[in-house]
């Protein structure tokens, strides 16, 4: 399933994830910085995976994203809150996203070529042949060539109609 989140929410969500990421910077100096950090870097990485879950990303079936948001908290974690990028994980979340994006476009782009029943000109030479009533792999057979109507045209390019 693609994901429903657009370009301007991806902005939306860097904005955010910046803010919090300078909040956390900044209330570090405080010595009540340490203790928030603690509490609100788990929850952070929570509410982010269950954000993309429901807009349709999915968390589970790319074990990265997963990874990459423990990963986040978990640096945040050892390093008191200091070193916790969650605009990185964005980052890195929004690039897989396009990544598997890409591959359900090309993969229905494929099915749609296998798919297609219009047969396409044949060729010989670079000129184009009509169409063959059967076809034979890399013979040429002049009477294997459907010519329905071999009266001339008229001056205006058009066949008069045989009566018949």
């Amino acid at each position: 399933m693609a994901s429903k989140i657009g370009k301007t929410e991806w902005w939306f969500l860097y904005g955010i994830t910046g803010i919090i990421d300078i909040i956390q910077y900044v209330i570090d100096f405080t010595g009540i910085g340490e203790v928030i950090n603690m509490i609100f870097d788990p929850a952070c990485g929570a509410l982010i995976g269950v954000y993309f879950q429901l807009r349709g990303v999915s968390m589970i079936k790319r074990p990265g994203r997963l990874i990459s948001l423990v990963g986040v908290a978990g640096i945040g974690e050892l390093t008191g809150g200091i070193a916790s990028f969650w605009i990185v994980d964005i980052w890195y979340i929004q690039r897989s996203v396009k990544q598997e994006d890409a591959e359900l476009q090309a993969q229905k782009e494929q099915e749609e070529m296998l798919s297609n029943t219009v047969q396409q000109p044949l060729y010989k030479d670079g000129v184009r042949q009509p169409q063959m009533v059967t076809q034979t792999a890399n013979t040429y057979d002049p009477s294997a060539y459907r010519n329905a109507n071999t009266k001339p045209l008229v001056n205006d390019g058009i066949r008069r109609a045989s009566k018949t």
